[in-house]
Order: C-alpha cells, then structure tokens, then sequence
C-alpha cells in the first residue's frame, strides 16, 4: 500500500519539488520503503511506497511504455496476474512483477472505463495523460482506499490523506459547521464532506477529469461504479439456487478470493477477533496453507468486552500461530492523544483505539493483514439487521400517543436504573438477559418510538446527537446519503444493509482500517469486499442472510465446514471498547479539560450548556452519553492538536 499527492499548476522550479517532497513526507508512513517525485511543468505527482509485490522495482510516479500515461497509485489490484497475461497474448511486454504496471498497461491498452471494470481490488490514483494534459483521480468500487481533493487559493491538490495537503505552502481552509454537524451525529464525516470547507473526499466509484490544455481548468465528474445500481438491479436477478447451492457458491468465492489476496511477496496474516467474518476468514486462508499463519487479536481487562477467549478456541481449533494483546486503561490513555494526528480529521468510532494497537501488534510479523470488513453488511451480521425490523413492526402500528407514553415512561427512568431493574430480575427470578447496559438500550428504543416512517427509523437508529444539536446555528437532518437507494419494495433490513454499504461502511469502517494500519505501514485487505463477492451477496435473497434475530446464516453454513457450529453459535461482543468506563477513570482529566467551560466558550462552536450537562450526566453514571461525548471529545482533540502545531 501506498500514499499519493500531488497539484497543478506545478513548473518544475527546485521550489515546487520541495513542496511535493515535502507533502510526500508527510505520507511517509502509507509508504516507508520509498519515495518518488514527477513534474512536466503542468502539473506534480509524489507518491510513497509500501513494497508488497516486486520489492526491488516499481518505484513510482510509474511511466507506461509509451510515456503516455504516468500514474501515482495506491491500492492493490488482485487479478493482476491475470490481466497481465491477456495483456502479453497481445504483445505487451513488461519490466517489473508490480500491479501498478498492469494497471497503467491496461488502462492504455483497453481505456481507462474498461480497464476500471476489469480491475478487482482497492485503490484509488492519479492519471496524467501527457498528450490529451489531462488529470484523473480515481477511487475504487467499495471506497477502500482514500483521496480527497480541494481547490487552496489558485492550486488544486489532491493526496491519500490530509495532512499531505496540509504541507502546501497555499492551504488555507477553515472549518465546515456542516461536516462538523454531521460528525456528531454519525461519529464520522460522510463523503464528500471533510472537517474543512471547500475540501473534499472522492466518493466510491467515482472518477474526476480535469482538462490542463489551457489555463480554464475545466473537470467532470461522473460515477464509473454505483453500488446503489448494482443492488437495485439484483432485485430483478435473484439467486434462484437453494440454501446449500448458495453456501457452497459463497465457499468457492471465498478459496477464490483469499487465494487471490493472499498473494504478495512479504509476509502475511489474518485479524482474528473471534467472530463469524474473520474465523471464516482464517479457516479458509489457513486451509491452502502448509504451514501455521499468523493471527493477531485483542482483547481487554473489561470482560463484557473481551472476545480473546473465542479467538484462541479458532487459533487452537485451526492450527494458527496466535498473537494477541490485553489492553489496559494505560494503553487506551497512551493512544488516544494521538488519534487526532492519524485520522487528520475528526473521527470518533471508539473501535479505532483496539484497531490501532492490533494494527501496531499485526506490524511486528506481518506487512499484510486480512480482515472480515464488509461481512455484516454485505451478509446481515449488525443486530439492527433484526432487532430493527422487529421493532419497526410493533411501532409502526401504535398510535402517536400510546407511543409518547411509552417514550415518556421509558426515559423517565435513567439507564443506570434499568440497569439494576434488570440486574435484580435476574438476582430474584434467575431470568438471564441477554445484552449488556439494557438501560442505554432501552432508551434508544423510546427515541425510536418518534419515529414517522422507517428510513426515519433507520436515521435515528444511526445517530448519536439527533434531535438536540450541539453546534450552534446548524439543524442535524437525517442521513441524506444516498436516499435513492431506499426502495419501496425492500424490507426494512434490506434497505439498511444496503445503506451501510454506501455509507457507514466507506466513511467509518474502511476509513478507521486504513488510517490505523497504515498509520504503522501495515497494509490490510478486504475479502469480503471483492466485487464477485459483493455481486454475489447482492442477489441473495434476505432470508439466506437473516432468520428471526440470527444474521449471516450463509457465512455460518460456510464456517459451519471448517469448525463445529458450537464454536459459533454465541453472540458476538462487536470489536468496541469500554469507552464509558475510561471516560470516567483514567480520561477523566483529559476530557476534563477539553469539556471545559472556559475552552468550549472561547471556541463559540458548540452549545457548551447542552455539552456539559451530557458530561456531567456521565459522571454520575445516570447516564451512559459515550457515544455522545467521544464525537465531541474527538473533536476537542483535533481542535487542540491543530491549534498547537
């Protein structure tokens, strides 16, 4: 994996080196094996490179034969070898065993549209047509590689991360209250905001061309791959095979799939967490292996949190070489000031600090790391999958009254109350309830009840801050990305999968992979996100995925072949940290200060009453706002680490 940047209009002056040099630096991380610069006196590339195939060549901005084409890219593409050899049968020949080469051939041999469509992988690059002077900025299917992109002053500039745009001598921009908005309701900044005006992120799927032929600068932007199109257009090609046909598809997907990622020419693992995703991820990968590989996990003191156990029963079942770490309070303190510098932009998915130090252990063995992201929504594995069509039901049938009683009577008792209801049920009547904090839960559940229809629901389900709004002068909406892909004739769990998909699998999930295993020039890949796979899931139908309140019946089935079922039959914590315990012991002083009154009123960007009575209502552990504070907190964070550069 890699890092990219680049602007326009760059001349070749020992100044605009220094400056792409300078904003390649800051990449070093994404690529500390070496660095490349490249100027025609139109416009810069840089890029910095992890070496996975091909160590000793490949270095890059990479020319094609003709010179036609030169290319900054980031990303893996899989089928390379593949490709490779169509390429040769037409006479092609090549210089190095590097992906990217394949990629630049491929793009000149068949065209950049049907090039894109014949690439399997993530990725996201820079093309720089030296006869037509024109750019284009690309970022693959699913959105696993990351390029923003922004106009400073009269400099376009474009990079893999922020804080290479940052190095530009004209980088000038302020905060969006919008993007700051939308933070707080979904713990990240969905694309195409960022945290800065005028700065954006590339969505997923989408290419940008600008013309540099003369000084107009005219761009297009157009969108070469829609997941909302391929979901739609599977309502009408249904998997009409039976439940076995389709677990023994999915396995032969997968030996595919993993055998094509498993190839690299550095060593490689597998995060294993002790859930269905990456168990079935290592049984298949450590199946085509004669030797044990390596898995890396995480656990903690907390054990309502703690997954460590199930993950060694895999690593003992499977025969893996295991390596694992117990995070400590003292681990969490020690990471978390140090967040805002990774993810260069406000993020607050409280998974980022086990990410992070799995990423950092992973690191110590391994250059490349497999994990289960985009399982849960491509196969139904979150609990709002079914306990939301559940409640939904129930809902949806109960007059407006009745339900503001019920909100009303459910939010008059706090959480920690509930708490001790339920703790006392199972103390007098040995009743077991199955989910931690069900006071939080149940609250949840009374600002559901307000909602008017289901893609309401499903918003409201997403959000932390939804109907109060700490930043002052914005109105939070709902989530409006992507609306087109709710359809009428999908069920309710339907539609939320296929919004995650577009959504908070892209902007949360990949972004929080990327930033922390890169972060230790770790590089990570998605099976369960290749495109035959996502086809796949796709055209399965909803009941092949969930049953009653079970998610991912066809990765069980599969999983099912590899290990006995009684090793996955238990419920599955989710890869989350004891958040709400540290913000009231060991990060209690750092968020102290952050949340203070003094800081909050001098920044004029939060309402610090509404924010400090959350804080003060965690601390009595009347209630448990984690979810809410971490987005503000993260942001305090950022705010603070941008103020003393």
């Amino acid at each position: 994996m890699c890092g990219i940047a680049g602007f326009f209009p760059c001349s070749k002056t020992d100044n605009n080196i220094s400056i792409l040099k300078s904003m390649s630096d800051a990449l070093s991380h994404r690529g500390p094996d070496g660095e490349g610069f490249w100027s025609d006196g139109n416009i810069g590339l840089s890029h910095r490179r992890l070496s996975i195939f091909d160590l000793d060549l490949g270095s890059q901005p990479m020319p094609s034969h003709s010179k036609k084409l030169i290319i900054s890219y980031n990303g893996e593409v899989y089928n390379f070898k593949s490709l490779k050899q169509e390429l040769i049968a037409q006479g092609i020949k090549f210089i190095t065993n590097t992906d990217t080469e394949v990629v630049l051939e491929s793009i000149e041999f068949w065209g950049l549209k049907k090039a894109l469509s014949l690439f399997h992988g993530m990725f996201a690059f820079a093309l720089w047509d030296t006869q037509k002077s024109e750019l284009t900025l690309v970022r693959d299917r699913m959105g696993e590689k990351p390029l923003y992109y922004g106009w400073q002053q009269k400099t376009f500039m474009f990079a893999s991360e922020l804080k290479s745009m940052k190095c530009h001598p004209e980088w000038s921009a302020t905060i969006d209250p919008n993007a700051l908005s939308k933070l707080l309701q979904f713990n990240y900044i969905p694309a195409p905001l960022t945290i800065y005006s005028g700065i954006k992120k590339l969505e997923p799927g989408c290419l940008i061309r600008f013309d540099l032929s003369d000084n107009n600068y005219k761009f297009h932007k157009e969108q070469w791959f829609s997941f909302n199109t391929l979901a739609n257009n599977s309502k009408n090609n249904i998997y009409k095979g039976s439940f076995a046909d389709a677990s023994n598809e999915l396995d032969s997907l997968l030996h595919k799939t993993i055998k094509t990622q498993g190839l690299a020419d550095v060593p490689l693992g597998v995060f294993l967490s002790g859930g269905i995703d990456s168990s079935l991820i290592t049984a298949i990968m450590q199946s085509q292996s004669d030797s044990p590989i390596e898995t890396f996990t995480m656990g903690y003191e907390n054990t309502d949190y703690d997954e460590s156990a199930q993950a060694r029963k895999y690593s003992k079942y499977l025969g893996t070489k295991h390596n694992e770490v117990i995070i400590t309070s003292e681990d969490a303190l020690s990471v978390v000031p140090n967040l805002s510098k990774i993810f260069d932009e406000p993020f607050s998915d409280a998974s980022q600090i086990p990410m992070l130090l799995v990423s950092t252990l992973a690191k110590t063995k391994v250059k490349v790391a497999l994990s289960g992201d985009g399982a849960d929504e491509m196969f139904g594995g979150y609990n709002r999958y079914f306990y939301g069509e559940s409640i939904y039901r129930i809902i949806k049938f109960a007059p407006t009254g009745v339900r503001k009683i019920i909100s009303f009577i459910f939010k008059s008792v706090s959480p920690s109350r509930w708490d001790e209801c339920f703790a006392m049920l199972n103390t007098l009547f040995f009743v077991r309830i199955n989910t931690s904090h069900p006071g939080e839960k149940i609250h949840k559940i009374s600002s559901l009840l307000s909602a008017k229809n289901e893609y309401e629901f499903y918003s409201i389900l997403v959000s932390m801050w939804y109907r109060s709004n700490p930043v002052i002068g914005q109105k939070i909406n709902v989530n409006e990305a992507s609306k087109d892909i709710w359809l009428k004739q999908n069920s309710l769990s339907e539609n939320m999968m296929n919004m995650d998909a577009v959504s908070y699998l892209p902007d949360d999930i990949l972004v929080k992979v990327d930033r922390c295993s890169m972060s230790v020039g770790l590089e990570s890949r998605a099976p369960f996100l290749d495109y035959n796979i996502v086809e796949f899931a796709t055209r399965m139908p909803i009941n092949y995925k969930i049953e009653g309140n079970k998610g991912k019946l066809l990765m069980r089935s599969v999983l099912s072949k590899y290990v006995p079922e009684k090793m996955h039959s238990s419920t599955k914590k989710g890869f989350s940290a004891p958040i709400h315990d540290w913000l009231r012991g060991p990060l209690r002083d750092w968020s102290e200060d952050l949340l203070s009154e003094d800081l909050l009123a001098q920044q004029g960007l939060l309402n610090v009453d509404l924010v400090r009575s959350k804080w003060r209502e965690h601390l009595s552990g009347k209630s448990n706002n984690q979810y809410l504070l971490w987005s503000v907190l993260m942001f305090q964070s950022w705010m603070d680490n941008e103020t003393h550069k």
